[in-house]
């Protein structure tokens, strides 16, 4: 009844009552009444104080009462934007569920034709290969072999493309679902760092890039999943390798941070190039390409650097960049002994 009350006085403002029970042997008691009420003042309940007397309340005490109603409105008007957007937080973790188990399905059933479409052409290849060599006397019947050796170089090179996409979103998944293993090894950077770096050269040497390795000779052993490292490595050469113009450097480093405990330090940093603040996290983002600062225009899905630091936390580590006096610096930060309890994520 108090309530009904509220909804039909002017402004829904407090108020005061006397009652009395049925039984007339019972006092009366006075009652103050305040509404709880929202921004727009629409009335969501009410706070109603008892005296077992006639005596009216004080109009201290009836502003008392207003001022905790308004801090119960408060307190309900915060639950209430805090339920929302807990609503919404659970509505985009569903919807990114539903993406990422999207692109899962995706790459399983794609992984398959392609498989076929590729093994396809090797056998293509081999049967053009031998019905060739038994016609290059003839200049004409060479030239049309030439033109098809053009076609199936093209469709090699495209399904290359595809498989590659489709493994790294199948990677990216299993990295995500915490089903990737983790087989770890011991081995000195000194000896396995160059070997990658001098099967990249060949590589820059039509580019007319400059590569340089900086490897401290006192670098303590590492254990870690090296096949996953060498991963990282190759994947961060060949972003230097696109995006560094011709007579620039891509230099490789590797040293310690000796912090408690001491951190192994990896960089790839490629000169003639820069990167506004803000993008320098962005890149990590999948399927994220920096707008308007690639003027070779390379092709490219924007999975491969958020595959990397997905590898890099696999691997208990973290990875960012810099970018300094148009250079760019991929820096990753690895424990020299793998511990799953304690990552280096937060001190990148």
């Amino acid at each position: 009844q108090c309530f009904e009350l509220l909804e039909q006085l002017p402004h829904r403002q407090s108020y005061q009552v006397c009652l009395q029970t049925l039984r007339l042997s019972e006092p009366w008691h006075s009652v103050l009444v305040s509404p709880i009420k929202d921004d727009h003042g629409v009335v969501l309940g009410a706070m109603l104080v008892f005296r077992r007397c006639q005596e009216s309340f004080t109009v201290a005490e009836s502003r008392f009462l207003e001022q905790v109603t308004n801090q119960c409105a408060i307190a309900i008007r915060q639950s209430l934007l805090y339920q929302a957007a807990q609503k919404q937080v659970e509505e985009l973790e569903r919807l990114h569920q539903l993406k990422d188990d999207f692109l899962n399905t995706v790459s399983h059933e794609l992984r398959t034709p392609m498989s076929t479409i590729h093994t396809a052409i090797n056998g293509l290849e081999q049967q053009l290969s031998l019905g060739k060599l038994r016609r290059l006397d003839n200049p004409e019947t060479l030239s049309q072999w030439q033109s098809v050796d053009q076609w199936l170089n093209l469709l090699r090179d495209s399904s290359q493309r595809e498989m590659a996409l489709i493994e790294d979103l199948l990677k990216l998944s299993h990295l995500e679902s915490g089903t990737e293993p983790f087989v770890s090894s011991t081995l000195d950077l000194q000896a396995w760092l160059p070997h990658i770096v001098d099967v990249f050269r060949r590589q820059t040497q039509p580019q007319h890039q400059h590569i340089s390795v900086d490897i401290v000779d006192t670098l303590p052993p590492l254990t870690t999943d090296f096949t996953l490292l060498e991963r990282v490595v190759r994947e961060l050469l060949q972003n230097a390798y696109k995006y560094t113009p011709a007579d620039e450097l891509i230099h490789i480093s590797a040293k310690i941070d000796d912090i408690a405990p001491p951190v192994m330090i990896l960089a790839v940093t490629n000169s003639g190039v820069s990167l506004p603040p803000k993008e320098c996290e962005r890149i990590f983002d999948k399927f994220y390409r920096v707008p308007k600062n690639d003027p070779w225009q390379h092709e490219g899905t924007g999975l491969g650097l958020a595959l990397v630091r997905r590898l890099v936390e696999h691997l208990h580590g973290a990875i960012y960049a810099t970018s300094t006096n148009q250079q760019v610096s991929l820096v990753i930060r690895l424990p020299l002994q793998p511990n799953p309890t304690h990552s280096l994520k937060s001190l990148s």
